[in-house]
This record gives C-alpha cells, sequence and structure tokens, in this order.
C-alpha cells in the first residue's frame, strides 16, 4: 500500500460511518445503562460507557469504532455467559457494547466492507494508560511501525487513537 493509498484508508478508517446496526444491540445498550445506573453506575470503563451512549443513541459509527466493537465484544464474548447475573458487572459491561447482536453486526459490517481486520488492529489505550504511556507504547508497536513507516504518520495515527 503506497502513502497515496494509507491516507485515503486513514480518511476512510475515521470520516465514514454506519448506524444501520440492530435494534437488538440498541435494546442491549440502553438495558445495561440502565442496570448501571441501578448499581451506582460503578461497571464498565468510561470508554464502554461512552460507548452505549452511542449505541442507544442509534449514533453513526466510524469504522475505527466499529473495529473497536469487534475487537472488544470478540475478547470479552468468550467470558460472557448468559446465564450469569444481569446486574452482574460482566454482564452490565458486556451489555454497554450491545452485546452479542452488536459484535456480530460489527464483524458482519466489516467483511461487507472488505476490510482486513489484520490492518485494522492498531494499539488501543487501556484505562490506566496515560497518554505519554499509550503514545510511546502505539509508536512501537511492531505492526503500527511496518503499516506507517513514517514516523509523523504514525504519530498522527497514534494521537487518532488516543483521541478515539
Amino acid at each position: 500500500m503506497n502513502a497515496i493509498q494509507k491516507l485515503k484508508f486513514i480518511k476512510r478508517l475515521f470520516l465514514e460511518t454506519y448506524n444501520d446496526y440492530p435494534q437488538e444491540a440498541v435494546d442491549i445498550a440502553k438495558s445495561a445503562i440502565e442496570r448501571n445506573l441501578r448499581n451506582d453506575n460503578k461497571c464498565g470503563t468510561l470508554v464502554g460507557k461512552n460507548r452505549a451512549q452511542q449505541i442507544a443513541n442509534k449514533e453513526n459509527l466510524s469504522i475505527e469504532t466499529i473495529k473497536r466493537i469487534y475487537s472488544y465484544i470478540s475478547r470479552a464474548e468468550p467470558d460472557f455467559n448468559e446465564q450469569d447475573d444481569p446486574n452482574s458487572c460482566a454482564s452490565i459491561s458486556f451489555g454497554l457494547w450491545g452485546g452479542k447482536p452488536m459484535g456480530r453486526w460489527a464483524e458482519n459490517k466489516l467483511k461487507e466492507l472488505n476490510l482486513d481486520k489484520e490492518f485494522l488492529v492498531l494499539p488501543t489505550p487501556t484505562g490506566s494508560d496515560t497518554e505519554q504511556e499509550f503514545i510511546g507504547r502505539c509508536m512501537g508497536d511492531k505492526k503500527t511501525i511496518n503499516e506507517f513507516p513514517d514516523e509523523q504518520q504514525r504519530l498522527a495515527v497514534c494521537y487518532s487513537q488516543w483521541k478515539n
């Protein structure tokens, strides 16, 4: 992929948006928000709570956000058990992201758009990362270095990941 193709891809990643996700995912996110409020809002990360608001409000989601949803659901789903207490933090946190329906939609949307998931897997901040820690980790990530050998371009991508 040459530099112009990469720039077009980055533009697409952050500017194309979609909101055709299933109503079931919207309902799950709304339910998780309500259950979390009854639980003193102690479950889920700030990112998860923000994601729930986006899904519950049927907001347009960028390809980058869809990729993050797919990444989170793929990691969390194996540990999710529908038989668990629906008011447990594990159930609430999973629901904040729209649950299994949102994960299936995200995976299908990425396939529909013919996006290579391997290319899309960029570092994402953890809840404990400071800006400096995350940017350092992102800049040193082997996949990010391979995809964005130009340091200024990689730095722009890393800051974009931090802000999202």
